[in-house]
Parts: structure tokens; sequence; C-alpha cells
């Protein structure tokens, strides 16, 4: 798994802003792009970060040892 410097930018703005709309904004580009570079994202890493968790539910799974 190999993850690119794109999706993690915005990975870390969905995080940051709570909000696929809103890291589009930010990263000024449209909300159907960040949703399919969240996908591939999702995709490569084996399970869902946004959707499938939700935003509460992911960040308790990234604070686990």
């Amino acid at each position: 798994m190999r993850l690119n410097q794109r999706q993690i930018e915005i990975f870390n703005a969905i995080m940051v802003h709570k909000s696929v709309t809103a890291a589009a904004a930010v990263l000024r580009t449209s909300q159907p792009t960040v949703s399919r570079e969240l996908r591939e994202l999702e995709k490569q890493i084996g399970f869902g970060v946004w959707g499938e968790f939700g935003y509460e539910d992911f960040q308790t799974l990234a604070k686990r040892p």
C-alpha cells in the first residue's frame, strides 16, 4: 500500500474540516474529485475511513494501539 501526496492531503482536509464538501472547497477542487480520491484511498487501505465508520468512529479506531 502506497498512498500518494494528494490522497494524504485529501484525507487530512477531510479529517480537519469533517466534511468532504468543505475539504473540496479548501483544496480548491470539486466534491466529486475528493470523493473519488477518497474511494481510491479506501480501496488501497482496505476499509472505509469516512462513509463506513463516520468521522467519530474513525477517530476512535485511529487512536487504538
